[in-house]
């Protein structure tokens, strides 16, 4: 059994076997959810990711580090290693950040862990055998206990909770303190790893390096390796094709080419560029299986589907077809009347703690305000409480200054991160319903 998170879970490609009953693209929630329970079920799993594996204590922390960390991705442009953790899409309308990494979103986010409105799901048209009986209350639990959900204790310790609920009695409501898929206390996880308590420095967003935060890559990859799971990294999928197209029941192939090699190539200068501007296959491969699981994101998964169509699989025209980006947005708050801290307190590792004199931030995010009036009424609007990750700390006098600001500006750098005038800036998440009308080609 991997009791220690430190000890890796992939393994290297020469270990690939050439079929599989299951091949899981993607290794986030669905992802690491279904390679737990099928390789639990005595099935032989594979698990691609086209990222990284990233243990804690090996995040880039501080605004620098940020920036080294990202890659650009958009129609004309690629910029960064391909399997640098914070993955922005520039797209002609939308721009989307994702996480590349082994244990895919649940790496960078804010591990607050909401059960969905079963509501809006029967108004977005779910099968309504789905809400029959007690099953997914039972699901919903399962991942809870799996994922260690529990509150942050005494929230109201913390300023930028304080602010959060101070803003909601000015709309007539309080702020909910929420369960987070975070440690708080030492303890050994359902996955059998040891984990250390929390920090509380407000790190969540950009990789938890004590370890604390109960990732997809902790619980349920950690779990599906126990169970004989193979996982590769670095391994980014291109298309889907039935081995025989006249029988139904034929295995699946899965094209992929090794991200590794292909940064070795641009990094020599070779060509990676074939038809149509489309990467080369020169560093490709493939495997097969019996069934394959499309997790690799609303994003990523559409991307190999419409690949793979263009390349002959029969596939619905529906395709791409009401994407919705979850109408989530990040909006500042500034010069909050109280002191809010809502920096992330970024040091390395072995520092974190050691300023004593800094007010522990808390979680990334911990609470929010639920708004149900107005336009918002049928479809509530979620405003929550965040942090201010180094890069946008850092931008923040520059903000300043181009808004005509110059004495702010030179305050701000003056003081600081951790005192004066960002310590009043609050951030938020807003996350409401869309209209679904995106399309994605």
């Amino acid at each position: 059994m991997r009791t220690d998170m430190k000890l890796s879970l992939s393994k290297p490609l020469e270990e690939m076997k050439p079929h599989y009953d299951v091949v899981i693209i993607g290794s986030g929630y669905g992802g690491g959810v279904a390679a737990s329970r099928l390789s639990r079920a005595g099935l032989s799993v594979c698990v691609l990711e086209r990222g990284k594996e990233i243990k804690p204590g090996e995040f880039k922390t501080g605004a620098l580090a940020n920036v080294q960390a990202a890659q650009i991705n958009g129609r004309k442009i690629q910029i960064g290693d391909p399997t640098n953790l914070y993955d922005f899409r520039l797209g002609q309308d939308l721009h989307v950040i994702l996480a590349c990494g082994l244990g895919g979103g649940s790496l960078i986010n804010s591990a607050l862990a909401l059960r969905p409105d079963l509501d809006g799901l029967k108004r977005r048209g779910w099968p309504g055998e789905l809400f029959q009986g007690d099953e997914l209350e039972q699901g919903f639990a399962r991942a809870e206990d799996m994922l260690g959900v529990n509150p942050c204790p005494n929230p109201y310790q913390f300023s930028k909770f304080k602010a959060l609920d101070q803003g909601a009695k000015q709309l007539g409501l309080r702020a909910e303190p929420k369960n987070t898929a975070i440690h708080y206390e030492d303890g050994i996880n359902r996955a059998n790893v040891a984990q250390s308590a929390c920090t509380l420095c407000g790190g969540c967003w950009m990789g938890c390096n004590s370890g604390a935060k109960n990732t997809v890559t902790i619980t349920y990859l950690t779990d599906a390796f126990d169970h004989g799971a193979d996982i590769f990294t670095s391994l980014k999928v291109r298309s889907l094709e039935q081995i025989d197209l006249q029988d139904e029941t034929s295995p699946w192939r899965v094209n992929f080419m090794d991200n590794k090699a292909r940064r070795l190539r641009e990094k020599l200068g070779l060509a990676t560029a074939g038809k149509n501007g489309s990467e080369s296959c020169l560093s490709s491969s493939s495997v097969s299986a019996n069934i394959v699981i499309l997790a690799a994101g609303s994003l990523g998964s559409t991307e190999i589907l419409l690949r793979s169509r263009e390349n002959g699989l029969l596939l619905s025209e529906q395709l791409g077809q009401n994407f919705s980006a979850n109408c989530d947005d990040i909006n500042l708050g500034v010069n909050q009347a109280g002191k809010v801290n809502g920096n992330a307190q970024c040091q390395d590792l072995d520092k974190v703690g050691a300023k004593t004199d800094l007010e522990p931030v808390g979680p990334g995010c911990m609470g929010y305000i639920r708004y149900d009036k107005g336009p918002f009424k049928d479809k509530p609007l979620l405003i929550e409480d965040g942090v201010m990750v180094p890069i946008m700390s850092k931008l923040a006098p520059m903000k300043a200054l181009l808004a005509g600001k110059p004495k702010r500006a030179m305050k701000m750098l003056r003081d600081g991160p951790y005192k004066g005038l960002r310590t009043h800036i609050q951030t938020y998440y807003l996350v409401t319903h869309d209209s679904s009308d995106g399309q994605l080609v």
